[in-house]
């Protein structure tokens, strides 16, 4: 029986030692010896060239992009052979640039087929620097689509377009980037910003977004060119013609105030109404009135209200010629307004006499009562004025309140100094 046990024992020992060494001698897998696959690499100066390649492809389509808006923008402009510059189409009427001051005209123009056409005045305001005129002949211009500024995101491409005298077009790429707020003679607000350096052969051309709406136009300020909204060059125009007193600017050259108490007893003016501002070569200039004169009467009828101004914008149409009682310092002048001195054919501008402001510091009396550099002083209070005198009105101690009558550009305007 011991012997079975032993015999056992053996065949176990023996089985655990073959699967040892079973194990131990077992073949491994074979490995895999192949190399990895190299990496593609891309040499910095061949990146630079593809990135040169997709830069010249943009700028190409890009350019295909703006000439194909300028061209279709070119159909809404039409040439201004008296000054070399762009009128735009927009509705039914032509925006016009002018230059601050100009006297209400009308225009002779050059449309797409290189045929003339006379465009009579809608809406002229001397103060402003562009004119709506309705052109007389039919015109083969298409006109222009025009939408808001706030149509504009910034970074937005727009295309300045303006028209040649042998009919073809030039455009101008810029990138908006927002607006700026100026002065543009009488016209206050944004000035639109795309990069592009203005010149006067510009003047009158029309920015354009990439889908071919009428957005701004060029003009000329008094600080130089400047681009603004049409949106709002339409609607400032438009306030010149909605009030008696607006109408006798835009129709006379006029500008008149009803005075306040504390300028009634500086001036020690009469009942009437005081004018302010006279613009050179127009109706109101060319018949004599000034700055600080006060109108006290129209044939006999007492002015106190814009409104008693009325003979003076009918004068034309009733061929009347309505005599005016005018307040000068101390003097009492009657003054005839007629037809033919509300249609001048000339323009006068008589130098400049008095003493030239070379500066106006900022946040001054003299700056915040609308004095500005390059202002020239013709009088003080009606007397004639010196160096002297106005270097001490405006320099020496408190501001005593003053009348001013200043040349500023084509226009005379007088100017309540105050503190």
């Amino acid at each position: 029986m011991a012997g079975k046990h032993k015999y056992a024992a053996v065949l176990a020992i023996a089985s655990v030692a073959i699967l040892v060494g079973g194990s131990l001698l077992k073949p491994k897998p074979p490995q895999d010896h192949k190399k990895p696959a190299p990496e593609i690499t891309i040499m910095q100066a061949e990146m630079q060239r593809l990135q040169e390649v997709a830069r010249r492809n943009n700028l190409r389509n890009l350019g295909a992009q703006f000439s194909s808006v300028a061209s279709s923008a070119a159909n809404s402009l039409l040439f201004l052979p008296e000054s070399r510059q762009s009128a735009i189409l927009a509705g039914g009427e032509l925006l016009v640039p002018r230059a601050i001051g100009q006297l209400p005209t009308s225009l002779i123009l050059s449309n797409n087929a290189g045929k003339s056409l006379r465009a009579d005045p809608v809406i002229w305001h001397p103060g402003a620097p562009v004119a709506f005129m309705r052109p007389v002949e039919e015109t083969t211009a298409t006109p222009a689509q025009v939408r808001p500024l706030d149509s504009l995101t910034p970074g937005q491409w727009t295309v300045l377009v303006v028209k040649k005298a042998n009919g073809e077009f030039l455009f101008y790429p810029g990138v908006y980037s927002g607006t700026i707020s100026g002065t543009c003679g009488s016209i206050r607000g944004p000035q639109i910003q795309v990069g592009i350096p203005l010149a006067s052969a510009m003047l009158g051309g029309g920015l354009f977004d990439t889908d071919g709406a009428l957005i701004g136009m060029g003009v000329e300020c008094e600080s130089g060119p400047a681009i603004l909204p049409v949106v709002g060059l339409q609607a400032s125009l438009a306030d010149t013609q909605r009030t008696v007193t607006a109408s006798l600017e835009s129709t006379l050259g006029l500008t008149i105030i009803s005075p306040d108490d504390s300028l009634r007893l500086l001036l020690a003016l009469r009942p009437g109404l005081l004018i302010t501002r006279v613009w050179n070569g127009w109706p109101a200039a060319n018949a004599g009135l000034e700055p600080g004169d006060n109108i006290l009467s129209i044939d006999g009828q007492p002015v106190t209200r814009a409104e008693d101004l009325n003979p003076l914008l009918n004068t034309a149409i009733n061929r009347t010629i309505p005599k005016l009682k005018v307040q000068r310092g101390r003097r009492l002048n009657t003054i005839p307004f007629s037809p033919a001195t509300a249609e001048p054919a000339l323009t006068l501008q008589r130098p400049a006499e008095g003493v030239v402001l070379a500066e106006v510091p900022l946040g001054s009396a003299a700056a915040k009562a609308g004095l500005r550099p390059g202002d020239c002083v013709l009088s003080v209070n009606g007397a004639p004025t010196e160096l002297a005198a106005v270097r001490k009105k405006l320099t020496s101690g408190p501001l005593a309140p003053a009348f001013l009558v200043v040349e500023r550009g084509p226009s005379q305007l007088g100017i309540y100094l105050h503190e």
